[in-house]
């Protein structure tokens, strides 16, 4: 049923995907199903869609390593301007990937998503506490990858001589 009305672009719809993603309670399956639904449903741009992604609650907090990848392709997928909301996510979900083992396709997927949204920031946008607060919690990690993602993406998202 919720795959008919994403498909119509129903309200109804985008109120079911928001819950759905923001559920801790949700299976890993269906929250990967919802992703794909979100994807059919929303435009590039879409704030209510990548809000939903990016939320406290969303798929990158509860999601398992699979769902908090694909999470992030969906991410850059509808991201169309530079968002320091979606550099913490990039940068706190590769924090999570880096502290757990078997997470090599998370942590690269991270690594491409932060630069990737620290490349639309570049210039753009002043990039706040919580967000500078991320990136430089990833140089305390034991994971060179990682610190190198973290000055690359300092470097694209902050203008020279704010650092």
């Amino acid at each position: 049923r919720l795959e008919d009305l994403a498909r119509r672009k129903s309200s109804r719809a985008v109120r079911a995907i928001v819950a759905r993603l923001g559920d801790e309670e949700e299976y890993d399956h269906l929250r990967s199903w919802t992703l794909n639904a979100l994807r059919s449903l929303a435009e590039p741009g879409d704030a209510w869609a990548i809000n939903a992604i990016v939320a406290p609650s969303g798929p990158l907090e509860f999601g398992g390593t699979a769902v908090k990848e694909q999470a992030l392709k969906v991410l850059m997928e509808l991201s169309m301007e530079a968002s320091t909301a979606a550099i913490t996510a990039a940068a706190r979900t590769l924090a999570y990937a880096a502290k757990h083992k078997d997470c090599q396709p998370l942590k690269v997927q991270a690594r491409v998503a932060l630069e990737y949204f620290a490349r639309q920031a570049a210039g753009k946008i002043s990039i706040d506490d919580a967000t500078m607060s991320a990136l430089l919690a990833l140089l305390d990690i034991e994971s060179v990858e990682t610190r190198c993602a973290a000055i690359r993406a300092i470097s694209l998202a902050v203008p020279r001589g704010n650092a």
